[in-house]
């Protein structure tokens, strides 16, 4: 499951993981999101703002996590 960094339920996403394991820094949030979550946040490497790319959901299970976390694109 890909799903644009733009997309608002990404941006809840990262606040609950952000939120629930006491992120301090990027690193550590990608690596959360790795280790836990079995997601990556992949940035277009044009982007200097790291504000253009995806999150990446390689299992099943972790994509309907999302969406029964954080519902369905609109």
């Amino acid at each position: 499951m890909k799903i644009n960094l733009k997309d608002p339920r990404v941006d809840e996403a990262i606040k609950f993981v952000k939120n629930k394991h006491n992120i301090t820094s990027d690193k550590s949030l990608y690596e959360i999101f790795k280790k836990e979550y079995h997601c990556e946040i992949l940035q277009e490497s044009e982007d200097v703002f790291c504000v253009n790319g995806y999150l990446y959901i390689t299992e099943e299970k972790y994509s309907t996590w999302f969406v029964l976390q954080f519902g369905e694109s609109k």
